[in-house]
């Protein structure tokens, strides 16, 4: 490594400079205390075996001012510049492309690159290029209004980095297997919109000290973390996909004032974190906050407090990312909702466990989350048997419960699967949750109760014996827990009679068990 310090006029010519240490920060290293310094004709190149995102060196770090870099040879590296200013950076080659350097220039399109830096730039178009193995693949300094659109920003140490630099747009980019996907630090309303970041080695995105940034619709996937802010505020975090990070989606560090929803948060292995941070996660109701895909909660009501009958796409409590912080309206599924698109958000049977030949409500409800009214279809199994298809009109986001009875007179005894399916509506993309295979129903002999040692409810055995009236004791005294006194209600009437339930466990549910328990009841 070659560093220059508090020196002027040094001349750095003809060298090959290899290191040969991994913790090299940079091949050459002008400090900011010099100045009017040349490197020409020099060959700086990085041959370390570990991966080029790992690498961690720059070929050139020029902090200094006044400086010449001509006619250098760069492999696997590049060069970065930090408050460095009135250089001459000419005839530099890349990895055999050119080392793009502009200071104080507009209106710039450029059209070939290895490499490029921004010094004090405005309006300059960075498109369809492939900028690959090199210190930095695109970095602004004091840069405005400039794009950054369509390129392929692979295996560098740094992918895009931005340093006081405003209103720039880095659009539609492959931006991966880098050591950082995008930094701006000290920066302000750019704009990091339908990119796909991925796979690099820290951070996706990396927010620091940044305010009215719009980081909208892009693809955060597979980086050890996929977006962080620290001391950032302003911000707009809305639309991205945030999956699979290897530690967080989201961190924030003393970062406030941001709004973060419409985002889906899916199977990172922590969704976020917030530290010193007060920030908003939804925006509000009905259009929702986040998807996450652990999510434990249910979508049975709808409206701004969740407290009206009907789905509506959104859970009825809210998520809690750590503490008092919160989504207070977490999506159900994946956004954006597309335009068809329906689903079933709940089926629920009034029974587990019924007795052969009693009946069971079964209540399914659909919610259209697309944009146009649908014509559907759903239709209701136990295993592979057909109980119930019903046609329906649904208007968009709204939801209908349909409901109807199971009789079970002559529905062999043993374990059902009640599946609740929605004929796909035509152009419908998503069709995840048109099926419903959650709810289960045993029809077993009458009178069979439980079974197991101590006696349980529900683990019925086919048979009906001193278990069995252990438990039935337990409905007829009010002492069995809630879920279960639905299951000594065995009839009604007088005289007491079979399958006339009457919602109650009492002298004539009784009479009606010891018959069973005699074996004199139905078979």
């Amino acid at each position: 490594m070659v560093e220059v310090r508090s020196s002027t006029a040094v001349l750095i010519k003809g060298f090959t400079i290899i290191p040969l240490e991994s913790d090299i920060e940079a091949g050459i290293y002008i400090w900011y205390d010099s100045y009017d310094c040349t490197v020409m004709d020099n060959v700086i190149a990085n041959f370390s075996e570990t991966v080029s995102y790992q690498r961690n060196m720059y070929g050139i770090r020029l902090d200094g001012n006044y400086c010449k870099i001509l006619g250098n040879t760069f492999i696997n590296d590049g060069m970065i510049v930090s408050d460095s200013y009135q250089n001459e950076i000419e005839n530099n080659v890349v990895n055999g492309k050119p080392l793009v350097y502009l200071e104080g220039n507009s209106s710039v399109t450029v059209s070939d690159a290895g490499q490029i830096i921004l010094v004090n730039c405005n309006d300059i178009q960075v498109e369809n290029l492939h900028l690959s193995s090199t210190s930095v693949g695109v970095e602004l300094w004091k840069t405005n209004n400039t794009r950054i659109v369509g390129n392929n920003i692979t295996a560098n140490t740094l992918g895009v980095v931005l340093y006081y630099s405003s209103s720039n747009s880095i659009v539609g980019n492959n931006i991966i297997y880098n050591g950082e996907g995008v930094m701006p630090s000290r920066s302000s309303n750019n704009s990091i919109v339908g990119n796909n970041i991925t796979e690099n080695y820290y951070e996706g995105v990396f927010l620091s000290y940044t305010s009215n940034d719009n980081i909208l619709e892009n693809n955060i996937s597979n980086n050890s973390y996929g977006l962080c802010l620290f001391y950032s505020s302003g911000n707009n975090i809305i639309g991205n996909n945030m999956t699979k990070n290897l530690y967080y989606g989201v961190e924030l560090y003393w970062s406030s004032n941001n709004y973060v929803y419409h985002n889906n948060f899916v199977n990172n292995v922590y969704q976020a974190y917030v530290y010193e941070s007060a920030n908003v996660w939804d925006d509000g109701y009905p259009s929702g906050g986040n998807c996450w895909s652990n999510y434990a909660g249910a979508d049975l009501y709808s409206g701004p407090n969740q407290n009206e009958t009907g789905s509506d796409g959104i859970g009825d409590t809210p998520y809690i990312i750590n503490g008092n912080i919160r989504d207070n309206f977490p999506l159900m599924k994946p956004y954006p909702w597309a335009p068809h698109d329906v689903g079933i958000t709940s089926v629920t049977t009034s029974k587990t466990v019924v007795g052969q030949g009693y009946n069971v409500s079964i209540n399914v409800m659909v919610f259209n989350y697309g944009n146009y009214t649908e014509e559907l279809t759903l239709e209701v199994y136990a295993n592979t048997t057909l109980l119930h298809a019903q046609p329906l009109i649904l208007t968009n986001r709204t939801s209908s419960t349909l409901s109807f009875t199971w009789e079970t007179t002559t529905v062999a005894k043993g374990n059902y699967t009640i599946n609740a399916v929605i004929v796909p509506v035509p152009d419908e993309a998503d069709t995840t949750d048109n099926n419903w295979t959650d709810s289960r129903i045993l029809v077993t002999k009458v009178g069979d109760l439980g079974g197991s040692l101590p006696p349980q409810f529900f683990k019925c055995d086919g048979k009906v014996d001193g278990k069995d009236l252990a438990l039935f004791l337990q409905c007829f005294k009010g002492t069995a827990q809630p879920e279960a006194m639905y299951i000594g209600d065995l009839g009604g009437g007088l005289p007491p009679s079979f399958f006339q339930c009457d919602g109650k466990v009492d002298g004539k549910d009784l009479a009606l068990f010891l018959q069973c328990f005699k074996g004199l009841g139905p078979p």
